[in-house]
């Protein structure tokens, strides 16, 4: 039960940080360009953004449907964390680089981490 709390809870913040991405057409920052350049990391982003696609597409399906998205957004989430740790071991003496994936590497826990404010 709470697994699923956890995950309509993740979805609900992803579907309205996909909104709030569409809204915004400012170019990339610095921090984005950094993370980009590293491919790994950009193929993992661009299967998080198609997997919040189909997390987003899926709120009119069936719930199974819905938790299976969330469900494979979430294991996609936790693949984009390895990932940032091991370019962050591999790129501690980059000061630059490392600050970025560090702040990358916060941000998308505290996404992942937020709770369901269910009523």
């Amino acid at each position: 039960m709470k697994k699923t709390l956890f995950l309509i809870g993740l979805s609900t913040i992803l579907a309205l940080g996909v909104n709030a991405q569409e809204s915004n057409s400012k170019p990339k920052n610095n921090s984005e360009n950094v993370l980009q350049a590293i491919p790994e990391v950009k193929a993992l982003s661009e299967k998080i953004e198609t997997a919040k696609q189909r997390v987003s597409n899926s709120v009119t399906a069936s719930r199974n449907e819905a938790a299976k998205a969330r469900e494979a957004l979430s294991l996609l989430y936790a693949d984009y964390l390895k990932e940032l740790e091991n370019q962050l071991n591999l790129n501690t003496g980059k000061n630059e680089m490392a600050e970025t994936i560090n702040k990358e590497i916060e941000a998308t826990r505290k996404l992942t981490a937020q709770p369901l404010n269910n009523k």
